[in-house]
């Protein structure tokens, strides 16, 4: 005698079509919520990198525009600039750029630059700068700063978000 399993004609019942999709609509909401997940990360971790990438170009390009100038002032932008005869640079950040005498030098699309400028204590040549940079897209903040030492000035100033240097005569 055999055993007659499921051979008739009538077709699936609803509660097998119903359970069916269930589980088809669980796998597919899972397969898209990992990859949704994923994608996410994979786009936070890039635009941090991308920051991290632009705070290290623009403590490069102040360090190298910084360390042999003849004379640093630090001020803020409230303050009244100190007077420098000859020629002279300014650097600043106006929030989408790193300027120079007004100018953009350094500026990536979707990022805000804010620039701070400390003279470290007990010391007329050591000059810290910070770097923060926000991503208008994610809203991730970077921050990264450098001390370097200055070779042929004394820095004038305390501290501010405005440096006035003179490069050495070239």
């Amino acid at each position: 005698m055999l055993k007659q399993g499921r051979c008739n004609d009538d077709g699936y019942s609803l509660l097998e079509v119903m359970t069916v999709l269930v589980l088809v609509g669980l796998v597919v909401g899972l397969a898209f919520g990992a990859y949704s997940f994923i994608v996410k990360g994979y786009t936070r971790g890039r635009e941090q990198v991308l920051l991290q990438q632009e705070a290290r170009a623009v403590l490069a390009f102040l360090e190298k525009e910084l360390t042999y100038s003849q004379r640093l002032a630090l001020y803020s932008s409230s303050e009244t600039p100190p007077a420098f005869e000859g020629q002279f640079r300014d650097i600043s950040s106006d929030g989408n750029a790193v300027l120079v005498n007004g100018q953009p030098i350094l500026s990536a699309d979707g990022m805000e630059y804010k620039l701070l400028f400390h003279r470290l204590e007990e010391s007329s040549t050591l000059l810290n700068i910070e770097v923060t940079l926000k991503s208008r897209t994610t809203q991730q903040t970077t921050n990264a700063s450098k001390t370097i030492k200055t070779f042929n000035a004394q820095l004038e100033g305390n501290s501010g978000n405005i440096i006035r240097y003179m490069k050495p005569s070239e």
